[in-house]
């Protein structure tokens, strides 16, 4: 998968996921920046697993 689709995928499935905890969670801002937060890491650590980058550097 090319680094475009990769970028395009993981940025909509975070907005997605970020609008509906923003909408769930209460109004304090670290409670949303922690969620948020970890939320953004794992997709990025999903997508890294589910689709590997086929470069490998020695």
């Amino acid at each position: 998968m090319s680094a475009g689709k990769r970028f395009l995928i993981t940025s909509l499935i975070v907005m997605v996921l970020m609008s509906i905890e923003y909408a769930i969670l209460p109004n304090h801002v670290i409670i949303k920046a922690l969620a948020l937060g970890s939320t953004s890491m794992l997709v990025v650590n999903v997508m890294n697993r589910l689709y590997p980058s086929k470069e490998k550097t020695k």
